[in-house]
């Protein structure tokens, strides 16, 4: 039975609500001259063997020159590349003359700032109407860029700007269950306190960012992935709910005259079941230094739950931070929600609404590990 007539422009406009990425796929000629052209239809294929796959117009005189090759790269561009995706998709000969770029090792051309390469040889070609399916074992690959990638949606080119985000490093792998389960709570909090929630783990003694809500600053997005050494205070509320003997492993690097003050910080955080900082000159130097990777020297002097904060009062509160735990008792991920300096006006929730809600998200976590 013939299939119904579906009208090209029609069909064009309902699939254009799919954004794609886009990537420049690379060869090399027989003379070593660099071939090249701009595809929005590339995925994974397969994890064993390793393949992927674009899709070609079979029209295209660049895919024709590069099929015989038997080899191709895949360059993933960034979202700052859009002039990039531009050049590679018109007819031109001379389309690497307004590009930098290098050569792989084994001689493919690897696009700079590229978010990531895929190198492969040509592992099968299928027909598919008005274009081929064209299949890839790969052979080498890197992600050497922290860029986001451009995206393509709607007829249009844009960059990426969701409101969370999680790493996906092999090493994090055990928490990425907690991490899917995390997010709802995080987007909650962000959405009812308007402000930047991150998840954190503590692993190989770092603590690392494996998830963020809210926001739209790149920085933030940044964060995720981002780690640093567990040098007081970094860490305290993972480390304030750990055992004794890893407590005082961690105070080792302070000072001995200030073993005594920062004891008994942990022990308020103990007490109180979460962490509060509150805003100051040194605590703006802290924040920073850690999200820029710079946290080298152990330091007691932050103002993390001094006494008297009243949190129904206080205008002042920087951040609130609370642990989830496993069914082993022990500390699985910590909720930090940053309010920011609150000096006058209308502030919005109080810090202890705020506080209120991440103790109700993370018991959940926690109750939801249990089970």
């Amino acid at each position: 039975m013939a299939a119904d007539h579906v009208d090209a422009d029609h069909f064009r406009r309902v699939l254009g609500n799919y954004p794609t990425g886009v990537a420049v796929i690379t060869s090399a000629d027989d003379d070593g001259a660099p071939l090249g052209l701009t595809v929005g239809t590339f995925t994974s294929v397969s994890l064993d063997p390793a393949l992927v796959a674009f899709l070609p117009d079979k029209k295209s005189q660049s895919w024709a020159r590069i099929r015989p090759t038997g080899r191709f790269c895949v360059n993933i561009l960034a979202e700052h590349q859009e002039g990039v995706c531009r050049t590679f998709a018109r007819s031109a000969a001379q389309k690497f003359d307004a590009i930098t770029w290098h050569r792989s090792p084994s001689g493919l051309p690897l696009l700079d700032d590229a978010v990531a390469w895929i190198e492969c040889d040509l592992w099968s070609v299928f027909d598919a109407g008005d274009h081929d399916i064209a299949v890839g074992q790969v052979r080498a690959l890197d992600a050497p860029s922290a860029s986001r990638p451009l995206l393509f949606f709607q007829g249009g080119y844009g960059r990426f700007t969701a409101g969370s985000m999680a790493t996906g490093e092999a090493d994090l792998s055990p928490w990425f269950r907690l991490v899917d389960r995390a997010r709802p709570h995080m987007e909650r909090i962000s959405s009812e306190l308007s402000v930047v929630v991150t998840a954190t783990v503590v692993t190989h003694g770092e603590e690392v960012v494996v998830a963020t809500a809210g926001g739209t600053s790149p920085r933030v997005f940044d964060l995720v992935g981002s780690r640093q050494k567990l040098v007081p205070p970094v860490g305290i509320t993972h480390m304030a709910l750990s055992a004794d003997a890893d407590i005082e492993r961690w105070l080792a690097p302070l000072p001995p005259e200030t073993h005594a003050a920062m004891r008994d910080t942990v022990d308020a955080v103990r007490e109180r079941g979460y962490t509060v900082a509150v805003a100051s000159p040194e605590l703006t130097e802290f924040t920073r230094s850690w999200a820029t990777s710079e946290v080298t020297t152990p330091r007691s002097d932050l103002p993390i739950n001094p006494d008297g904060v009243d949190l129904d009062a206080a205008k002042d509160v920087h951040s609130l931070h609370a642990a989830a735990f496993g069914p082993d008792g022990h500390v699985q991920m910590i909720l930090n929600i940053f309010l920011g300096s609150r000096s006058g006006g209308d502030a919005g929730p109080s810090a202890a609404q705020a506080a209120r809600l991440l103790l109700k998200s993370t018991k959940e976590l926690t109750a939801f590990l249990a089970g």
